[in-house]
């Protein structure tokens, strides 16, 4: 992932580690979810933002020089690959949000204009679900 503002970056990263004990593969967050105190569930829910957002701007990087396209093209195919990889869980709106937030401020390939527009109909077309592991 190429990034325009490494120092935010880093900072909303450190910011939301996974929490103790859960594995670092998504294939067993949902296991893990399943008997993990709540605010554990919660501290999940945090930390799978920046992982998505980075794993997305990755897959558009990818799809983007393979293709020779934008963003907007390739942006809800690479979505929806590292929402079926990653979000076993579900995704809410809110975190979907969050991913777009922090790829408009740091992503390098972000648009500069329209950029939040263009990756937010990515999130239209792929229905986010509620993380309904989080409510206690």
């Amino acid at each position: 992932m190429q990034l325009r503002d490494p120092f935010v970056w880093a900072t909303v990263v450190d910011e939301n580690p996974l929490p103790r004990g859960c594995p670092a593969d998504s294939a067993g967050w949902a296991t893990w979810a399943s008997t993990a105190p709540a605010a554990d569930r919660r501290a999940l829910a945090r930390a799978v933002v920046p992982i998505i957002a980075e794993r997305w701007a990755d897959a558009m990087e990818t799809a983007m020089h393979a293709r020779r396209r934008g963003v907007g093209d390739v942006a809800t195919l690479a979505f929806g690959d590292v929402l079926a990889e990653l979000a076993p869980l579900g995704l809410s709106n809110f975190q979907f949000g969050c991913i777009v937030a922090m790829l408009v401020a740091c992503w390098a390939y972000a648009p500069e204009r329209d950029g939040e527009d263009v990756l937010m109909r990515a999130g239209a077309i792929v229905s986010c679900q509620p993380w309904g592991v989080v409510i206690s």
